[in-house]
């Protein structure tokens, strides 16, 4: 036990700050990568954005806007025949659900061949809303570029210069006394690395704030516009994965920040006579 716990004390005294940002920004990056395969296979159904589906019932609240009162009874009839259909929208993916089958594919047209040939109806066209989901309200290319200053700044945080040992003692004396230094990394470094994880934040913030606001929009517009024969729900399991990997890039933004600060008030103490 005794072992075990020097071997454990020793192996944590080299673990450093730059070590424990790669972590969280290898973290980040796998979060969000499972974030974009969502709905891409039937084992990813559950990461979805938004999902759409027939309540077999419509409801019309009393409003003196509504000109049309028997529009919604129409369209309670067309909804009838599809209420066991379900469908989710991901980044790069779409999945039909119908009871215990599902069929995801990042093709549209190919999935909506597919709900004819299993005589499948979808009779609001809920795949074509969320085909015009993805095309023209989320975008992916914020998440990709965060990913990438992420990687970048992980290889700058790698860079950092670990702790050498020296040997400390007069030249006359036979046994030298080892004295531990971890010397700075290079602020230019460091600053550079703060940079790149600052953006990337700043990005996946804008990428979460995004794909939050416009699934929840979304849903509610559809349940609005079909009187509520379309229920629609926004993907918790996406939600979660887009936050978590934002916290963790600005984890490592605020670390590198009070790392960049302690070392300049320490190179100003060391400038005092």
């Amino acid at each position: 036990m005794a072992r075990v716990r020097s071997g454990w004390l020793r192996w944590r005294s080299w673990i450093r700050f730059q070590h424990v940002a790669m972590l969280l920004l290898a973290a980040s990056s796998i979060l969000f990568s499972i974030l974009l395969a969502g709905c891409t296979t039937e084992g990813l159904s559950d990461l979805y954005l938004l999902s759409l589906s027939y309540t077999g019932s419509a409801s019309s609240a009393a409003d003196n806007t509504i000109t049309n009162p028997n529009v919604s009874s129409a369209v309670a009839g067309l909804a009838g025949t599809g209420s066991a259909l379900q469908v989710r929208v991901g980044y790069f993916g779409y999945c039909l659900i119908h009871g215990a089958i599902k069929s995801c594919s990042s093709d549209a047209d190919l999935l909506a061949a597919s709900l004819r040939g299993m005589d499948w109806s979808d009779p609001l066209n809920m795949l074509f809303v969320a085909k015009s989901f993805r095309n023209d309200t989320i975008f992916s290319g914020l998440i990709f570029i965060s990913i990438i200053l992420g990687i970048f700044c992980f290889g700058l945080l790698s860079t950092f210069r670990r702790r050498t040992e020296l040997q400390v003692g007069s030249d006359g004396e036979s046994e030298h006394e080892r004295l531990e230094v971890r010397p700075f990394p290079s602020r230019r470094v460091s600053q550079s690395a703060l940079i790149l994880v600052l953006v990337a934040s700043i990005f996946a913030l804008v990428a979460a704030l995004w794909q939050h606001l416009s699934s929840a929009a979304t849903s509610t517009m559809a349940g609005t516009v079909m009187y509520g024969t379309v229920s629609g729900q926004v993907g918790a399991g996406a939600m979660a994965l887009g936050w978590v990997g934002t916290a963790l890039l600005i984890v490592v933004a605020v670390g590198l920040l009070l790392k960049i600060l302690s070392m300049r008030v320490l190179e100003l103490i060391n400038q005092v006579p």
